[in-house]
């Protein structure tokens, strides 16, 4: 009987940084790999190495040694290097699904460059949890099967895991401790400072190649030598050469690399018989003996400013720079800026490895993400502004006069027709008028739409002679002020389009125009009159929206006549965990209530806003020496924009919170009283169906289950006519009570200070943070619409954006124009430029049935070619009829696509 291979892999986890910042880590890193590449070089490594399924390695190792590039590039291309495919190990429930993509597409890259070929194993070996639609986003990359370890007790080495689409890889779980048993087992690297003789490493290779056959059920077997941190040990090298030289070994062992491994387990997949379906999120069981494994589900909430600036950022690049700069340039002839973009996204990556993002490191790692979040905000703000300029100024508008030309941009691919907020720009020597006695002066405009029509408006607020700047390449820079003035009006904008405004000086006589002066309908109310129906309640004819006594709010849906009440209310409780877990006290029971004023901030027929002052009332810190909650108790001040605007059936909120506590989660509630067993909350690429209750066995569980979950920007609860969907980007923490209320509660933020292998540290405290969210509620009438409720995310998200010209533009572009339109229930996730004249566009079906939509260019679009998330053509280019792609996904799939389009000379003339 031939005997059972076992492959020797040789690689280290490598946290870029976690309880040391990344130049302490790189300084060990680059010991590492300088010990490696003699070894693989003068022979006494055999080899491969495999990189941690990471390419960043190599990147940060050449920024030191340069001058080993040439030896690296080598040792890649003879295969002695197993790079990627990821660029950094990222946290999959923390990085968005194009943010995935984007890490798994620079790992490949950074490989290739590097002279060698991509690693097709898909290691994940120390994430906190798996996403439902890894498998698909994996197999989109060539990828051939995942290693992994949290997320999941399944006893066996391998197993099948099928996606939320259906996509199928066979699934390889470590052992006892993960992929460090090697480590813990062999090498006893447990063993802090100490070293075991030869003979006892021996003894121990033996007895764990003999452990891994007997848990192996299929023929190849996997001897994983990858601890955190742990460099090349020669005499593990050696001990597993003598090991493969002894003739009466029962194992054949080879040193090896995951490709070759999972080129083996491929050969007998059909043998593999357990299976896992969908996200991986279970807690461990015991006993620690045999499973060590832990989920650490807190990193969802800790450090929660860095999760909003996250999410800003992977906004930013996805629903605005990319899109516009492919839009400039192939409609205005604006420079190619992919590779500022590119730039961008690897400053955002840099912050994506699990133990970065997922705030469970040291102070100093954290202070370092600002800086990286600052990079990317500053390139992807700069060619978003860029693009909208250069859109802009090619549109062939009439100008007349002191005019000034405002292009109003919205990103999500869907057309907008309500009310939205501008912020004009207006020169400070336009004409003023006063009311009443003339306490204020106001500045005097009109606006008018693309087809010259006056378009009425309300004032919000204004801010006069503000400093701004223009540079130019040959002169220097021009200063000058405005005066901003911030108006709702009613629009209509294009899908992932824009319109034109033009703003003229108001005349003084008659008065320019005002809400209270316009006929608008409302067949109730006077003309002109806002939506406020008392001190503390307003109403737009879908919504009644009301303040009680306590801050809380209720809602009644007047189309579906169902109420909500308690809604917004606040729950603090105690936090002695850390970034990894939220820590619940035995003395640590929530606290509630506080008091509320609240004050009209604007009333008006296309916005209207209650301020509610609150001030919460909560324990100053936990006190350690007595196990509590202290008995000093300080006001931590909250306050929150309550909107309605016409026609919309949602309430908008918007709510800034000033910390003062230290050690303490604060949630935000939303009781639905929807008699709901489930619940539904988004995720990268998918929305998933979730219990409500804990699992009836979570007694048994070494680490228990806990009610909050993940979400990337919404969740919503629906039975028997009534439910609510919360829509809140950047709040990654979500969990629906299991009591009769059935509420949504909302992480806000956790304030911890435990930090890895320190006596405590304050930033991960939060303590005097300025925090600022915005979120959207929608009372539901129906089961939500997955689809719907994404391009509302999208839309809170992105928000709207403008430019303002001075001169007129010169040029053949319609005032009003669209990029791209989707319809159908599906979601858009991707549109950049590829190439020249190649626009990628990327859409998911969030749905668990068939959806059938369509893709309609505002470019002359050429021809479609289907593609995988790694760009790679699935079949060959089809023509376009009209401008439009027809699109039917099966049930959660994503499909991404090469659109070609007419030249910049094309676009522009139509």
């Amino acid at each position: 009987m031939p005997r059972r291979r076992a492959h020797y892999v040789l690689s280290t986890h490598w946290d870029r940084e976690w309880y040391r910042p990344f130049q302490q880590f790189r300084y060990a890193l680059v010991a590492l790999l300088d010990a490696v590449l003699d070894g693989l070089s003068d022979g006494r490594l055999p080899g491969p190495f495999t990189t941690d399924g990471q390419a960043i390695l190599l990147e940060d190792y050449l920024e030191v040694r340069p001058e080993r590039r040439a030896q690296v590039m080598a040792l890649a291309a003879a295969g002695k290097l197993a790079i990627g495919p990821w660029y950094v190990a990222p946290d999959e429930f923390l990085s968005g699904g194009e943010a995935l993509i984007r890490n798994l597409r620079r790992g490949m890259q950074v490989a290739r460059a590097l002279g060698g070929q991509p690693s097709r194993a898909g290691l994940v070996c120390d994430q906190f949890g798996h996403i439902g639609q890894l498998p698909q986003l994996l197999a989109g990359f060539g990828i051939r099967g995942a290693l992994l370890w949290r997320g999941t007790n399944e006893p066996a080495r391998h197993f099948r895991w099928y996606g939320s689409d259906g996509t199928m890889l066979p699934a390889y779980r470590f052992g006892r401790v993960g992929y460090c048993s090697f480590a813990f087992d062999v090498r006893r690297a447990d063993l802090a400072g100490q070293t075991i003789d030869d003979a006892a490493l021996a003894a121990n290779l033996a007895a764990f190649i003999a452990a891994e056959a007997a848990a192996t059920a299929l023929p190849p077997i996997l001897l994983f030598d990858g601890g955190d941190h742990l460099a090349w040990d020669p005499r593990v090298t050696h001990a597993v050469q003598a090991y493969a030289a002894d003739p009466a070994a029962s194992v054949e062992v080879v040193f090896s690399d995951l490709d070759t491994y999972l080129a083996e387990v491929l050969a007998h997949t059909e043998a593999i018989t357990a299976e896992a379906r969908g996200e991986l999120r279970e807690p461990a069981l015991p006993p620690r003996a045999v499973n060590e494994q832990y989920l650490i589900p807190g990193v969802l909430s800790s450090r929660i400013d860095l999760k909003l600036e996250n999410a800003a950022c992977e906004q930013l690049l996805t629903q605005w720079a990319e899109p516009l700069a492919a839009w400039a340039h192939l409609a205005a002839g604006a420079p190619d800026d992919s590779a500022f973009l590119a730039e961008a996204w690897r400053w955002l990556l840099l912050n994506h490895p699990h133990d970065s993002l997922g705030g469970c490191s040291i102070d100093l790692v954290h202070r370092d993400m600002r800086y990286r979040y600052s990079q990317c905000r500053q390139i992807g703000e700069l060619v978003a502004a860029q693009a909208m300029r250069a859109l802009a100024v090619r549109m062939g508008a009439r100008q007349e006069g002191d005019a000034i030309q405002v292009v109003v941009f919205n990103p999500a691919p869907a057309p907008l027709t309500e009310t939205i907020e501008l912020t004009l720009e207006l020169p400070p020597n336009w004409p003023v008028f006063s009311e009443f006695f003339g306490f204020e002066p106001l500045p005097a405009f009109r606006v008018y739409g693309p087809d010259g029509r006056e378009l009425p408006y309300q004032r919000l607020d204004q801010r006069r002679k503000r400093t701004r700047f223009a540079c130019f390449p040959h002169t220097f820079p021009d200063v000058y002020h405005v005066d901003e003035v911030r108006v709702s009006l009613p629009l209509s904008l294009p899908p992932l389009g824009y319109t034109t405004l033009t703003i003229r000086p108001g005349e003084l006589d008659p008065l320019p125009p005002h809400p209270a002066r316009r006929p608008i309908a409302q067949p109730t109310r006077h003309p002109g009159a806002g939506m406020l129906t008392g001190e503390r309640r307003m109403s737009n004819g879908r919504l009644a929206v009301e303040v009680a006594a306590d801050g809380t709010i209720s809602i009644h849906d007047l189309v579906s006549n169902q109420h909500y009440h308690g809604l917004l209310d606040f729950s603090d409780d105690a936090d002695i965990g850390d970034g990894w877990y939220h820590g619940p006290a035995v003395a640590g029971a929530p606290v509630s209530g506080g008091t509320a004023t609240v004050s009209v901030l604007h009333d008006g027929p296309y916005l209207t806003t209650l301020r509610v002052q609150r001030c919460l009332r909560v324990p100053a810190r936990f006190d350690f020496s007595t196990m509590q909650r202290s008995c000093e108790w300080v006001e931590m001040p909250v306050a929150i924009d309550l909107s309605l605007r016409p026609h919309c059936d949602r309430v908008e909120i918007e709510l800034q919170l000033h910390n003062t506590a230290a050690d303490h989660r604060l949630r935000a509630l939303f009781p639905t009283h929807a008699p709901a067993d489930t619940y539904l909350a988004d995720s990268a690429f998918d929305v998933m169906e979730r219990p409500i209750a804990l699992r009836a066995d979570n007694y048994r569980y070494r680490e228990l289950e806990v009610e909050t979950r993940p979400q990337r920007n919404w969740t919503a609860v629906y039975a028997d006519g009534r439910g609510l969907a919360l829509i809140a980007p950047g709040l990654l923490e979500t969990a629906v009570r299991d009591r009769p209320d059935r509420a949504i509660a909302l992480t806000l933020l956790r304030s911890t200070r435990r930090t890895v292998f320190t006596d405590g540290e304050p930033d991960g405290l939060l303590l005097n943070a300025e925090l600022r969210y915005r979120m959207w509620l929608l009372p539901l009438r129906a089961a939500p619409n997955r689809s719907q409720i994404n391009l509302l995310a999208q839309q809170l998200a992105g928000g709207i954006r403008a430019t303002h010209l001075r001169q007129p533009g010169q040029g053949d572009l319609p005032l009003t124009g669209s990029l791209l339109a989707l319809e159908g229930p599906l979601t858009l996730s991707c549109v950049r430029l590829a190439a020249a004249n190649t626009l990628e566009v990327r859409v998911y079906n969030p749905n668990d049935t068939e959806a059938i939509g369509s893709l309609r260019l505002g470019l002359p679009a050429r021809a479609a070619q289907p593609i995988n998330l790694a760009g790679d053509a699935l079949a060959p280019a089809q023509p376009l009829v009209d401008d439009a792609l027809a699109l039917r996904c099966g049930p959660k799939q994503i499909q991404s696509w090469l659109i070609t389009v007419g030249s910049s000379l094309d676009v522009g003339r139509r």
